[in-house]
């Protein structure tokens, strides 16, 4: 209907990252299930999530054998600076 309305051809390609199907995305799965499973919890109530320095430090402490780190907005413009130089 829109290729007719707006007399253009339109292709829809459909690409499966970030549903779940590799590793990295049941990592990530995994994760945020942890760290809403501790904020939600009703035993403690001392873990909150606020940003992205207190979900890395819950995550850290919930996945034991997978590091965790953070990488800041400035580390990813610099390392694009360099890539794009």
């Amino acid at each position: 209907m829109l290729s007719v309305k707006y007399n253009k051809n339109f292709q829809w390609k459909y690409f499966a990252t970030s549903h779940g199907k590799g590793v990295v995305d049941g990592t990530g799965r995994r994760v945020k299930s942890l760290v809403r499973q501790a904020v939600m919890s009703k035993r403690t109530t001392s873990v909150i999530v606020q940003n992205s320095a207190d979900f890395v430090k819950v995550a850290a402490e919930k996945m034991t054998s997978t590091t965790v780190i953070q990488i800041d907005q400035s580390q990813i413009d610099a390392i694009n600076a360099t890539v794009n130089a």
